[in-house]
């Protein structure tokens, strides 16, 4: 059976529950850079989600799926690995929705389709941001000259897979326009732009609907139980300490925790982020079918 999946990678506000607090953002001198939270799934959850071993799902209806990625720098890179691990299971993408780096690596898959293809340029990319520090002036023109080799003047809509991010407009979440891929991912990397997500993280699960045709809802975000950033640059630091305690308050994400914690802005090799993160993607992956499986015997159920 095949999935759709409609992968929304966005963020929100506050949120009415904390797995744990974290200390208050400064601007200025950063004294502590580590931020807990609780991946925890509780027996009754576990016990809701158990899987048969052939992973593959056998039913009689299909499924939309929104999947919800929050960008944590250079973690997010291990959405490749998501998106292979859906490619094995047959579950397929109808529609991506992200921000920040993540944002860029959504785009490039959406266009290409083909892994092996998206590995290779993000081989290359990573390879030229690999001296710069995240956020800076060079880094952010390494990433302006990507896109505009890869996607030159082409439009979202162009794109083999939908896909869209969060627009800040009077401060109030609001879906990107159809304008150009290479301009959206500057607005999602751009500190200084007024429209940045980053600048107000807040919860828009209210707001998905105008999108349409969400079916199952699947959030998730790549991070550790102890998160830890090297960034220097204060005004930096202090939008990404105050979005990340927002992922973490979301009550909504599931976490993917990794097997070597690193620091968020240090650039691993793709060959490391798989050996990181690979396991927990497919335990991952088996909850998401078995929420898809649990969702079809009710709806099986209330048909007759």
């Amino acid at each position: 059976m095949k999935y759709i999946l409609i992968v929304l990678f966005i963020f929100g506000c506050s949120t009415q529950k904390s797995s744990q607090e974290i200390d208050t953002v400064s601007l200025h001198t950063p004294e502590n850079t580590d931020i807990s939270i609780d991946t925890t799934i509780t027996d009754s959850e576990s016990e809701d989600l158990v899987i048969s071993d052939s992973k593959i799902i056998e039913d009689k209806m299909s499924y939309e799926v929104t999947l919800i990625h929050y960008s944590t720098l250079y973690s997010s890179l291990a959405i490749f690995y998501y998106f292979k691990e859906l490619e094995e299971q047959n579950i397929k993408l109808n529609r991506i929705v992200s921000n920040g780096f993540a944002f860029l690596i959504a785009t490039l898959y959406a266009k290409e389709k083909n892994l092996s293809t998206v590995e290779w340029k993000l081989f290359g990319l990573l390879k030229n941001l690999a001296s710069e520090k995240i956020y800076t002036k060079d880094w952010i023109e390494i990433i302006e000259e990507f896109a505009q080799e890869e996607f030159g003047n082409s439009k979202l809509s162009s794109l083999k897979i939908p896909v869209s991010y969060p627009l800040l407009i009077d401060e109030e979440v609001q879906w990107n326009r159809n304008i150009s891929v290479k301009k959206a991912i500057l607005d999602n990397i751009n500190l200084l732009s007024g429209h940045n997500y980053l600048i107000k993280p807040q919860i828009f699960d209210h707001k998905i609907r105008s999108l349409s045709r969400l079916g199952h809802i699947h959030s998730i975000a790549f991070l550790d139980k102890k998160i830890s950033l090297n960034l220097q640059d204060g005004f930096v630091w202090g939008l990404m300490t105050n979005y990340l305690s927002f992922v973490n308050n979301h009550p909504n994400i599931q976490f993917i925790t990794s097997a070597d914690a690193k620091p968020l802005d240090v650039l691993n090799p793709m060959t490391k982020l798989e050996s990181m993160y690979r396991e927990n993607i497919s335990e991952n992956v088996k909850h998401l079918i078995a929420e898809l499986e649990k969702t079809n015997e009710l709806n099986s159920t209330s048909s007759f």
